[in-house]
């Protein structure tokens, strides 16, 4: 037993978000069935509901997001601002925050072993995760596997479900407060290879993939 393992799924238990537009009924549905499966696997999950920036420009978000087109300015925002209450809510370590468009795989429950597993892995190669992708698109540009559940990615495209440590936003939230570029790039150059390099992780295989429609925030147009 991993007593970081405990202590992060206890964390994601407790701090657990589905970004989704209210005005779009199959994507909220589809969110309000992962928010009951997630229930019921002992997940104290809400829903967040994302910047739809096609109702008008929010003051509190970064200055410079109107350069951007809507769907990125939606996605952007909508991290960046759940990261930003999470902040002021709550103490918990931990987030775990999930797009829409995004399943569990086979299930919220079975993949807590698979969690525990790469917790395990972590504690024995003296890791100290401080990003954890359960999901993405792909991971391209040289993967590196450390373990049978540990990936070590140097690019995920596809933000569709992550945990991600406070101590991440704290350090890196100034960075993130003027919008230059996509979400998940910033995450990329910022974290992946900026000042977060070691310690961003992916569990393998991943336990959410996407659902196979558009995404939610880039369907904010």
């Amino acid at each position: 037993m991993s007593e970081r393992g405990t202590q992060f799924l206890k964390s994601i238990q407790a701090q657990s978000w589905i970004i989704t537009l209210q005005d779009h009924p199959e994507r909220l549905e589809r969110a309000l069935a992962t928010k009951a499966a997630m229930r019921e696997a002992g997940y104290d999950c809400c829903l967040w509901l994302a910047f739809d920036n096609r109702k008008g420009w929010l003051e509190s978000g970064p200055a410079s997001a109107y350069k951007f087109p809507l769907g990125m300015i939606g996605i952007y925002l909508s991290h960046y601002m759940l990261w930003q209450a999470w902040m002021q809510m709550c103490d918990e370590e931990w987030i775990l925050i999930m797009e829409d468009d995004a399943v569990w795989v086979p299930d919220p429950e079975t993949a807590k072993s698979a969690i525990m597993d790469f917790w395990r892995e972590a504690d024995a190669l003296q890791l100290e995760p401080k990003m954890i992708y359960l999901g993405g698109i792909e991971c391209r540009e040289h993967p590196t596997q450390l373990g049978e559940k540990i990936m070590k990615p140097d690019y995920l495209a596809g933000i569709y479900g992550y945990a991600v440590h406070r101590s991440v936003v704290e350090e890196s939230f100034h960075i993130f407060r003027e919008m230059t570029f996509h979400f998940d790039n910033l995450v990329v150059e910022n974290l992946h290879r900026g000042i977060f390099k070691d310690q961003v992780f992916a569990i393998h295989p991943y336990v959410i993939v996407e659902a196979g429609f558009q995404s939610t925030l880039y369907g904010a147009t």
